[in-house]
């Protein structure tokens, strides 16, 4: 019988605080690793622009030039 008793208004309110504060926790935590791995995209396709520009000065000059 005990376990149809209704829970009182201060365990409600107490199970509905913790669910908003784990939704927010969640939606925060989102938010912020989608701003982080934005600004790591952009880090690694700009290190992978300068990369691809140093490959491409170094093999503009042939390799017979090196070896004569």
């Amino acid at each position: 019988m005990d376990s149809h008793r209704l829970r009182s208004i201060s365990q409600n309110l107490t199970i509905s605080l913790i669910i908003v504060i784990v939704i927010l926790t969640i939606a925060f935590l989102s938010i912020y690793y989608y701003q982080i791995s934005s600004r790591e995209k952009l880090r690694l396709e700009q290190t992978a622009d300068e990369y691809i520009s140093s490959i491409a000065s170094t093999l503009e000059v042939p390799l017979l030039n090196f070896l004569l």
